[in-house]
């Protein structure tokens, strides 16, 4: 099992994952399936152009616009 090693900020895991690669240090690629908390869901209202302009953004950060947003909304909550 492939150690999940945790992170301060977005750039010292993008500075980890860009020098590290889990199939090239010996491990067989099999997905690690660790209990998940139970998640909720959170539905906010966009107009198009935001909605458009988050797609955008997380798009060019090479990830969806939900995941973008939870990145966000936790490292707010995280800051206070």
């Amino acid at each position: 099992m492939y150690p999940n090693p945790k992170f301060g900020s977005i750039d010292e895991e993008d500075k980890y994952w860009s020098t590290h690669n889990p199939l090239n240090e010996g491990f067989n690629g099999e997905a690690q399936k660790e209990k998940q908390k139970r998640s909720s869901f959170l539905s906010i209202r966009l107009t198009g152009e935001e909605l458009a302009q988050l797609r955008d953004i997380a798009t060019a950060s090479g990830i969806g616009p939900s995941t973008y947003v939870r990145m966000l909304v936790k490292r707010q909550l995280m800051d206070k």
